[in-house]
């Protein structure tokens, strides 16, 4: 369960507002998988905090960005650009 997750409304999105992520964790678990972003700008930060994170499976228009800040504590794979395999 994540104690503190930031899920921006459309007019603070991050193509409006760069450098701000779309979906922002920093406390408790987080699972993120087959998720869509159609936003170019980094869509998922994981920050000082979060335990524990499993982020999989998703895509974006350019791929999905993560800011991971928790290292190993963070597993992130098949990342892709939407409607392509990941890797």
């Amino acid at each position: 369960m994540v104690t503190a997750l930031r899920l921006l409304p459309q007019q603070q999105r991050p193509e409006k507002n760069p450098g701000v992520s779309l979906i922002s964790a920093d406390g408790g678990k987080l699972q993120l998988r087959a998720s869509s972003f159609w936003s170019d700008e980094l869509r998922i930060a994981l920050h000082p905090g979060l335990r524990h994170a499993i982020v999989t499976e998703n895509g974006g228009v350019r791929g999905v960005g993560v800011r991971n800040e928790i290292g190993v504590q963070a597993m992130i794979a098949t990342m892709s650009r939407n409607g392509q395999a990941g890797s």
